[in-house]
């Protein structure tokens, strides 16, 4: 099988997740067509817009279109009513790429098939056809779970918000995102690319709090939105923000750390202790800075809290 077509390989590039995909695997027989039907007119009103893997048609290798949706997907409905191999391959793939929440597995109740045992372990929606009354039902299950989905996607987009809110709030601390949404995004990234802003975001909110400290500083190395956030910490208020700041401009690209200390520099002035934080970034020398300023410019208990927050970060 061609290396662009292997799923290992193929899922090695990045795609930007599609918020209105929905991407639906089942069966092409006729048998389905009632929950194609179902699922096209709940998905609309939910703010879906469903592709369906066996209606797919166009020229070339079907196997990469099928990765290309189901990578950008929002969501994935799979229907497992029967032992159908495409679908269970298909399904097998989309559980090693997307969240489990965005996953609804599908499964007609009067189906005389067993649910394999390595699928037994997740959550079903059952259906009954042949009645206006299991239909209804289908879709109202359905709708209750595109609408969490959809309500998730929108978090991304309140990220946004919030830091055009902290930037025209001149940097505020209690603007910045909170460590259960700097998890949430996290696990998103397993899916797809952040906004180089949420990026930014999340990175200047684990400086904060200092929370996954290392990834965040790992994920933004060449990230250049990074400058106004990281100044802005390292002139605030609070000591240990501040130099956990100066700490991760150590690990980012010159042009990132050489303007973020300029922007530093003008928000501070000539002050002796910008010049020499400034010339200690640029020497990867934070760490020893810090040890030397404790007892004068750094209180002690911050100082040595700052340390051993360095010691456990080189080595995470």
């Amino acid at each position: 099988m061609a290396g662009s077509i292997y799923p290992k390989d193929f899922f090695q590039r990045r795609a930007k997740m599609d918020a209105h995909l929905c991407f639906v695997l089942t069966p092409s027989k006729v048998a389905y067509d009632d929950i194609r039907k179902a699922v096209d007119e709940i998905a609309a009103p939910c703010g879906f817009s469903p592709v369906h893997a066996s209606a797919i048609r166009r020229p070339g290798t079907i196997h990469t279109d099928i990765w290309d949706h189901m990578q950008r997907a929002a969501v994935v409905i799979a229907d497992v009513s029967e032992h159908n191999p495409n679908v269970y391959f298909e399904l097998g793939v989309a559980m090693a790429v997307k969240d489990e929440s965005r996953l609804i597995i599908l499964r007609n109740a009067a189906s005389s098939e067993p649910i394999p045992f390595d699928l037994s372990i997740f959550r079903f929606i059952p259906y009954t056809l042949g009645s206006k009354e299991g239909l209804s039902k289908l879709t109202d299950d359905l709708a209750a779970f595109l609408k969490t989905i959809s309500g998730e996607d929108d978090f991304i987009k309140k990220m946004i918000e919030g830091m055009r809110e902290w930037e025209s709030a001149d940097y505020e601390y209690d603007r910045l995102p909170q460590i259960s949404d700097l998890k949430i995004l996290r696990r998103r990234l397993s899916e797809e690319d952040l906004d180089t802003r949420v990026r930014a975001y999340a990175l200047a909110a684990s400086m904060y709090y200092s929370s996954d400290c290392k990834f965040w500083t790992d994920l933004n190395k060449e990230n250049g939105m990074v400058v106004g956030p990281l100044s802005a910490l390292m002139c605030g208020r609070y000591v240990r923000p501040a130099y956990r700041s100066a700490y991760a401009l150590q690990y980012m690209s010159e042009g990132i750390r050489r303007d973020a200390l300029d922007t530093v520099k003008r928000r501070m002035g000539n002050k002796d202790i910008a010049s020499r934080l400034a010339d200690a970034v640029m020497q990867m020398a934070v760490q020893k800075f810090v040890e030397e300023e404790v007892g004068k410019y750094i209180p002690v208990d911050e100082g040595l809290r700052l340390i051993a927050e360095f010691k456990r970060w080189d080595v995470a």
